[in-house]
């Protein structure tokens, strides 16, 4: 569940998981990298690389014609075709140049994301240490991410025992806004239920500050038009928590094997 828009519905399916808002994405200074401003950075150099991707196939193709108009009249080719061919030579080569600096961006910035969602990832053992002695629950969490594929710590997620405040009972909330992991008593019911709520939750998490814009809308709009069950993004994280071995006990759907399959290679 993660914490949104508070209609009637949602507050009637408050019960459930998920509450989810149409504000854009706010992440927390306790986000993996540290920096919000580096997530909205990676966000907008995967921007960048998409743009750059569609002009250069553009500019190329141009040129491809005016080569082909070069093949077909050959010695009566008007010499305006080869200053057009220079011409567009010069922007394929500006663009593919601008292409890959936008693509070293990308390789440095998510180095750096790493580096110190490798550093939140030591300190949140710290405190996991601190917090299994104040509380022996923290000791269960632990056992399920430590089963999870994707190293979740480094999300640098705050992890509270009960119910958000804004919506009361549930077996789980995710609150993008403060980047906050609720698990309320419900949760442990049994240990597929758990087990479930746990990475559901951490899903929320993931796709708030680790996926681009662009596998986001597409990761959405698979989920979405598989089902009409649940809010896309509620959909969306039963199936990352599938991918991540850990949705048997799945509240909003159990994704259909073809959407798993579409979604896996948009996420780590």
């Amino acid at each position: 569940m993660r914490l949104a828009r508070f209609s009637a519905a949602v507050v009637a399916a408050a019960l459930s998981f998920g509450i989810a808002t149409g504000m854009p994405p706010a992440h927390a200074a306790g986000s993996a990298d540290g920096s919000t401003v580096l997530v909205q950075t990676l966000d907008s150099l995967w921007a960048q690389d998409h743009t750059l991707d569609a002009q250069v196939s553009d500019a190329t193709a141009t040129l491809d014609r005016l080569d082909a108009t070069v093949a077909t009249q050959g010695r009566s080719t008007p010499d305006s075709v080869y200053v057009q061919i220079a011409a567009q030579e010069a922007v394929v080569h500006s663009l593919v140049g601008q292409h890959a600096d936008v693509n070293n961006q990308i390789t440095e910035t998510k180095s750096i994301i790493a580096e110190r969602g490798s550093q939140v990832a030591v300190a949140a053992t710290a405190q996991q240490a601190a917090a299994e002695q104040a509380d022996p629950r923290m000791a269960q969490v632990d056992a399920v991410i430590a089963t999870l594929p994707y190293p979740v710590r480094t999300l640098g997620t705050r992890i509270v025992f009960g119910n958000h405040p804004a919506i009361g009972p549930a077996w789980g909330a995710y609150d993008r806004n403060t980047n906050t992991l609720y698990l309320g008593e419900t949760a442990f019911a049994s240990d597929t239920r758990f087990r479930y709520t746990v990475a559901h939750e951490y899903a929320h998490a993931y796709e708030q500050i680790m996926m681009s814009a662009a596998n986001r809308q597409q990761a959405f709009s698979i989920v979405s038009s598989a089902s009409a069950a649940a809010p896309a993004d509620e959909l969306f994280a039963d199936t990352l928590a599938t991918i991540w071995g850990a949705g048997a006990d799945s509240f909003y759907w159990t994704p259909p094997a073809e959407v798993v399959a579409q979604v896996a290679p948009l996420v780590r």
